[in-house]
């Protein structure tokens, strides 16, 4: 078989089956491991079939076995544990992720794995920044949060003591934030602003908008919680850790953009 032809059907074969399947099941070694012995059995196949119709039902079972191979055996945490640091480093790089103060393996491993169905960084959703203040765009993020727990609870947000609690937690985020905000920036030598763009960006922005998620959650959980949360000095107390949200660490991680807490909030119920 020419060299040229055979490197030409391998690009287009490898083109067939990338448009099938979603990229992160698509890195490199693991494509490898999977693909290699299916095309050699291709290319052994198709070189004795005798007609194009033999020839396309060959390929069009070995895709379809492909298939079944990606969809029962996705990425593993014991596929993260075989791989090489350097291996476990592009693997983030490839998704716009950086495993910022890991040191050891399995360090890499683990964020790794919790980001095995992250896309690739091109296809990344990039999020409008807001001009506004950091602690006004993140109070009207708390509030929508609060009314989206509202209405899974099939309640209306816009009736009582909701709408009360909704507005309370979007003035206590405000002041909460401006005050913390303000206070880590300074120490950093850094701006409101420069904490605003950081939070936007993935990890920042799942962590924060999960932690309001759990605030919003705390103060609707039962009607003497729902009474508390009509008062703003409760909600700033919750803010502190007792909903279980602590945005004072959020903050704080934000403006020296450590990401590794910010994982640990993201996949806080992940067993592994």
């Amino acid at each position: 078989m020419n060299k040229t032809n055979s490197k030409e059907k391998c690009n287009l074969s490898f083109f067939l089956i990338s448009s099938l399947f979603p990229a992160h099941l698509l890195s490199a070694s693991y494509v490898y491991s999977c693909f290699s012995d299916l095309f050699v059995l291709f290319f052994f196949l198709t070189r004795r079939a005798t007609t194009i119709k033999m020839k396309l039902f060959f390929a069009l079972n070995l895709i379809a076995i492909f298939a079944v191979t990606l969809a029962s055996a996705g990425l593993t945490k014991s596929d993260f544990n075989k791989m090489k640091i350097k291996d476990l480093r592009a693997f983030l790089q490839d998704r716009g992720l950086e495993c910022a103060g890991c040191q050891e393996k399995s360090d890499f491993v683990r964020m790794a794995y919790q980001h095995r169905d992250t896309n690739l960084a091109g296809s990344a959703v990039k999020r409008e920044i807001p001009n506004k203040k950091f602690w006004e765009v993140w109070s009207d993020i708390a509030k929508n949060e609060c009314q989206n727990a509202v209405k899974r609870r099939g309640s209306d947000a816009g009736t009582e003591p909701f709408s009360i609690i909704c507005d309370t937690i979007h003035s206590a985020v405000d002041s909460y934030l401006m005050q913390h905000g303000r206070r880590v920036a300074n120490q950093l030598k850094k701006t409101p602003g420069d904490l605003l763009k950081t939070s936007f960006k993935d990890a920042y922005f799942e962590a924060g908008s999960r932690l309001f998620r759990m605030l919003a959650d705390y103060c609707l959980g039962s009607p003497s919680l729902q009474k508390a949360c009509q008062s703003l000095g409760s909600v700033m107390s919750a803010m502190n850790g007792s909903s279980g949200a602590d945005f004072q660490v959020w903050t704080t991680n934000v403006g020296i953009e450590n990401t590794n807490p910010m994982y640990e909030i993201i996949d806080r119920r992940d067993d592994l």
